[in-house]
């Protein structure tokens, strides 16, 4: 999520991590690590897209529970609306 040579996951990453959500101490972790990737602070704005990203992948594909987890980082995520890379937003609502 980290290294900025990396522009996104692969679908089969982003599939295993999702396969990882099914067991509720693995969800619980990358919840974790996803919540500290959305720091504005702490983050670039390419670790908080590819963060994003992996939330939606989560919630259409990993376990039930992971649509709890993206509400519980609602906190974390509302801030993010007026964060711009490039002049594009990365995350508005329509």
């Amino acid at each position: 999520m980290y290294d900025e040579k990396v522009t996104g996951a692969s679908s089969f990453n982003m599939h295993n991590i999702a396969a990882l959500t099914f067991g509720e101490t693995q969800c619980a972790e990358v919840f974790k690590i996803l919540k500290e990737a959305l720091n504005v602070k702490d983050a670039t704005p390419l670790a908080i897209e590819k963060a994003l990203k992996l939330i939606r992948h989560l919630v259409t594909h990993g376990a039930e529970r992971c649509v709890e987890f993206a509400w519980d980082l609602m906190d974390a995520i509302e801030p993010l609306e007026e964060v711009r890379t490039g002049g594009n937003e990365i995350f508005a609502r329509s």
